[in-house]
């Protein structure tokens, strides 16, 4: 298939469903041979070749229709003028994607009865931590998410070997040992704490975990202390699952309890069936008691978090809460800092608060929650045994050995197109900058379109709906894709999305822009064919495709220079040129009332690149680098160190600039007790990990 959109312009607004009579009436038919008349209620009719959903074939019908089957069941559709063209379509796609028909029908078979989330569970025996025998759940393979084709090379260099097709984009199995975490969460209900090094798929778990409870008819409650975590797994951010703001933390508990009482949080929270906190190390002790306590309250239960089954994730090595202890939990008052930082007072309460207590595993929640914790040992980002060592050293805090240093630190030329990471904003701006202006090429400029979509009922997240000076959304502010971004050839970037795990186009994978390629062109209007695309159409697999391709549209029609970078990227060895288009994820927001089953949608669209010749610590948390060089002149936090470095896959990969002593610095003594307490690790090698 060719890189041009093959869908219509859609357009906004609420589509009916096909009413109940006319299903009756057998009017909306199962593939055939022939085309199907569909009724309607107005505008003008074309012939839409439909396949996937619970009614492929082609359909003589209005758009609304059409529409509406696309986004209820993700299903593909395309309109002709004529029945000829349509079928001709139609049956063109079922050789070219054998099975995809048959796929789509049974995933849209009879419903299934959700399990009652509301059900009795039976009493939670104590389970061992760490190396529990699980019974393992079944692991099942990924449905077909998108389909990479080959398409033109518009007369830009090409790479140093012919391209094949890439695989389907998926996700890659799960290890046995995230298999029986799964198993622990979904079949079992554990409260589950669950940790482990940078590398060992703790994400990958949480996708998992959280699209087989959703299956099963739970309402899962995604969320994590900042608006970027939040929207990296699309959550949302304690603060506004609470409806907290930063204000909210001056007010005494008792009125945060009265609080919570609030229409659109309280059926929040009480609507909630599994709770799972992401990023925890930077969740402030009080921050989950108070998090603890209304839901309590509002669901009228006195167990911890008020019942529900609580999965918490994240690294305690890495970075620590920011500002712990400001407000007193009890009366709201500030707190005064005491012996240097190591201690804050309630003058009002009379309470004095250590620093060593600021962690969430501190705090009474998570004693009440009787965690099973979980710690995963296989590393999959880094191969070779002497790097892991060391990344565990600086991930406990322990002190290095002089070989450990001068293995880190040994004399390399500069790693050609290595991406920097500093600890500060201000130096990656000014490289960033600097190499930007250096390239004589033509800039190019994509404006994010920021969206929020919000239903009737959601009258509560207006405040959704507030924009910058330059249009941007607020709450978008923190969004890991650029609001303005600005494209040269010859740019070093990284790639913010997963493209094709198995060809290795996922977050963090680095490349150089080559050329640019227009929206419309097809493979018709070139000679070569080394160039990969992901299209449009075949990429919005799954959720809201409807709302994402308007979003995307919407993108196209507004920028003015209507062209998509092709980025070049190199995977064991070999290059590849791919086209990189605009991406757009909605995020949900607010609940859904039975009368009115819809979320208030939140999104940006923008193409998921950005400048690779630096980057902070912070931003990179999460990526994975084949080519890194990292400067520690300025670490001052703790375990900043040990997640810069563990962004690389591999020592020739990775450039040390400067390592000072006090860059060491990992996780705290209390951290260390922690994880030495809950999981017997006694050293910083792997094999205790």
């Amino acid at each position: 298939m060719s890189s041009r959109s093959s869908f219509k312009r859609p357009h906004d607004g609420a589509a009916s469903e096909p009413n109940k009579r006319q299903k009756q009436e057998g009017t909306i038919c199962p593939e055939e041979a022939h085309t199907c008349e569909v009724p309607s209620t107005g505008g003008k009719k074309k012939y839409y070749a439909i396949w996937g959903g619970p009614n492929p074939g082609v359909h003589h019908t209005v758009w609304d229709v059409a529409r509406n089957w696309a986004e209820r069941f993700s299903v593909k559709q395309r309109s002709f003028k004529d029945a000829d063209s349509a079928s001709h379509y139609y049956q063109e796609q079922k050789m070219r994607f054998p099975g995809l028909v048959d796929m789509r029908r049974q995933s849209h078979g009879a419903p299934q009865s959700p399990v009652d989330p509301r059900r009795p569970q039976p009493p939670r025996a104590t389970a061992p931590d760490l190396d529990a025998d699980f019974i393992p759940l079944k692991e099942e393979g990924g449905s077909l998410q998108c389909q990479i084709s080959i398409t033109p090379s518009p007369g830009y260099p090409a790479p140093s070997s012919l391209v094949s097709d890439l695989a389907p984009s998926r996700d890659p199995p799960l290890s046995p040992e995230q298999v029986k975490l799964v198993d622990l969460i979904v079949n079992k209900r554990e409260n589950v704490f669950y940790t482990g090094s940078a590398g060992v798929g703790k994400s990958r778990v949480l996708k998992a975990f959280r699209q087989r409870l959703s299956a099963l008819g739970y309402k899962v409650n995604v969320v994590a202390p900042t608006g970027r975590a939040a929207l990296d797994i699309n959550g949302s951010t304690t603060w506004s699952c609470a409806g907290w703001t930063p204000a909210s933390m001056k007010k005494p508990l008792e009125e945060l309890l009265r609080e919570a009482w609030q229409k659109t949080t309280k059926r929040r929270l009480q609507k909630t069936d599994v709770l799972v906190i992401d990023e925890i190390s930077m969740v402030e002790n009080f921050h989950l008691e108070r998090l603890n306590a209304i839901m309590k309250e509002v669901r009228q239960n006195g167990k911890a978090f008020g019942g529900v089954e609580v999965v918490i994730t994240g690294d305690f090595c890495q970075l620590p809460p920011v500002n712990p202890f400001k407000f007193c939990i009890i009366c709201g008052k500030g707190l005064v800092e005491i012996s240097k930082k190591s201690a804050y007072e309630c003058v009002e309460c009379d309470k004095i608060y250590n620093d060593e207590d600021k962690w969430a595993f501190q705090s009474q929640a998570w004693e009440e929650a009787d965690f099973v914790h979980v710690n995963l040992k296989t590393v999959f980002r880094q191969r070779d045994r002497a790097f892991t060592d060391i990344l565990q050293k600086l991930r406990l805090g322990m002190p290095l050995l002089a070989s450990d240093r001068e293995i880190l630190c040994q004399s390399k030329p500069n790693i050609d197109k290595a991406v920097k990471l500093y600890p500060r904003k201000a130096d990656v701006k000014r490289i960033n900058d600097a190499e930007f202006k250096k390239l004589r090429t033509e800039p190019r400029v994509y404006h994010s379109i920021d969206n929020f979509e919000q239903q009737n009922h959601h009258g509560v997240l207006q405040v959704y709906n507030t924009r910058a000076a330059d249009g941007t959304l607020v709450k978008l502010s923190e969004h890991r894709y650029e609001s303005h971004l600005e494209l040269k050839q010859g740019m070093l970037v990284v790639l913010l999305a997963n493209i094709s795990i198995a060809e290795g186009l996922v977050n963090g994978s680095q490349g150089t822009i080559v050329g640019f390629q227009n929206f419309w062109d097809t493979k018709a209007d070139s000679k070569s064919d080394e160039l990969i695309t992901s299209e449009i159409e075949t990429d919005l697999e799954g959720d809201y495709k409807g709302y994402r391709a308007r979003r995307i549209f919407d993108f196209m029609a507004a920028e003015s220079c209507k062209q998509w970078p092709i980025v070049r990227f190199y995977h064991k060895g070999q290059a590849r040129d791919v086209i990189i288009e605009a991406n757009c994820y909605p995020t949900e927001l607010g609940d859904e009332p039975a009368s009115d089953p819809r979320y208030s949608l939140l999104s940006r669209t923008q193409i998921p690149l950005m400048a690779a010749w630096a980057m902070t610590i912070h931003k990179s948390q999460g990526m994975t680098l084949e080519k890194v060089e990292v400067d520690l002149s300025e670490n001052f936090e703790e375990g900043m160190a040990y997640v810069a470095l563990s962004r690389a896959t591999t020592l020739e990969g990775l450039r040390v600039i400067s390592f000072p002593e006090n860059a060491e610095m990992g996780c705290n003594e209390e951290v260390r007790d922690f994880l030495a307490k809950k999981f017997n690790i006694a050293n910083g090698t792997n094999d205790q990990m």
